[in-house]
């Protein structure tokens, strides 16, 4: 019986020598230097110039922030299709390779929902959010690189497969596409982030017919056209929540917002006059701003002026010390008064507040006669 209790013994003991290398492999997968808990896997702020090896192919979580990668080449995570979240943040990343997410009838990581491509100096938008398939994508930053320009089906794929969040804030973008947010089913439920950029033109949102939060502030905007976000009946879910301060705008038209819009912010832009039904249109309106505008206190501001006094519980707070000032530029008598608490019939004649800011010349005693003259030139083709 001895011998067959040796075997016994010797075949336990392979067994558990077999574990224990097994327990060790799952633990020598992680890469080197980082940290794997579960299948997290944590390789934050190593110096990698370029992805680490042996990620496990069971990673969901891979935080690869505040490294110096350079690139995503070709595959970079074919193997790892379980990924949920990828951090990138704070490298040095300028470029993205196509197939670096996905590739046609070989990979698709069909459960990444975040990438974090933030902080780093790309220059275009990475192809593979238009040419590829990243059918749970619901988050996106693409903040503070330096991408210049948003082209046309720019996140045509993302886009249809209803993204949340596209943060595009802090780069240097100049240029919309028309259909630079087109898709086949164009949706957005979340946020859209265009924030201090250098854009000019109103982008042509109209498309979204979902998004809830549109951001443009901090840019160069200097007029908000009919129709600039989702107003009609067909999309009653769409933008509820509009920043546009800090722009330069000086004029925005009739029906340029959808009616059941909920915060609105327009101060510290270059606002003279505003359709005054267009505000009281928008019924369910609950935090709106206005102050830091050059307002003409004229005639023609007199449906804004009735809507401003008749609403003060949707103005924004200051801190929650009291509302913003919001008061006259022009003319010079009525400079500095609070238009809130303003006398309507104190509003001067249309004559009296030019439609734009004043047009100054620099001149020199001799040609003071011709600077006279282009100014009342300049002024009379307004």
């Amino acid at each position: 019986m001895a011998p067959v209790a040796s075997c016994g013994k010797s075949t336990m003991l392979a067994a558990l020598f077999l574990i224990w290398t097994s327990a060790l492999a799952v633990v020598e997968a992680c890469p080197t230097q980082c940290a794997c808990a579960d299948t997290t896997v944590n390789c934050t702020n190593l110096q990698f110039f370029s992805l680490p090896t042996n990620i496990p192919t069971d990673t969901t979580v891979l935080d690869l922030s505040y490294n110096n990668i350079s690139a995503l080449l070709p595959d970079a995570f074919s193997t790892l299709l379980s990924l949920t979240i990828v951090d990138l943040q704070h490298n040095n990343i300028s470029t993205v390779n196509e197939t670096a997410f996905y590739r046609a009838n070989s990979f698709t990581l069909s459960s990444l929902h975040t990438i974090d491509l933030s902080y780093n100096v790309l220059t275009s938008v990475p192809g593979v959010l238009h040419d590829g398939s990243l059918p749970g994508l619901l988050t996106l930053s693409l903040r503070h690189n330096k991408i210049t320009d948003i082209p046309a089906n720019a996140f045509f794929a993302v886009i249809n497969n209803g993204l949340l969040s596209l943060d595009l804030s802090n780069n240097l973008i100049e240029e919309v596409h028309l259909a630079a947010f087109r898709g086949t089913a164009p949706v957005i439920n979340g946020t859209l982030d265009l924030s201090f950029n250098r854009i000019k033109t109103f982008p042509v949102l109209s498309t979204l017919n979902s998004v809830i939060t549109v951001n443009l502030e901090g840019n160069q905007i200097t007029e908000v056209p009919e129709h600039a976000l989702p107003n009609y009946e067909a999309f009653p879910f769409s933008v509820s929540y509009v920043y546009l301060q800090n722009n330069s705008i000086s004029r925005v038209h009739n029906n340029s917002f959808h009616p059941d819009m909920k915060v609105l912010y327009l101060h510290n832009n270059e606002l003279r006059d505003f359709p005054g039904f267009e505000l009281w249109r928008l019924t369910e309106l609950e935090n709106l701003t206005l102050n830091d505008n050059p307002w003409g206190c004229c005639d023609d501001l007199l449906e804004f002026v009735l809507y401003v006094q008749n609403n003060t519980h949707r103005l924004a707070f200051i801190n929650d010390t009291g509302f913003p000032v919001v008061e006259c530029m022009d003319p010079l008598d009525l400079r500095g008064t609070d238009i809130l608490f303003m006398n309507t019939s104190h509003l001067a004649e249309d004559s009296l507040c030019p439609v734009s800011t004043a047009v100054t010349f620099a001149c020199d005693h001799l040609i003071t006669v011709v600077c006279i003259i282009l100014a009342i030139l300049k002024i009379t083709e307004k």
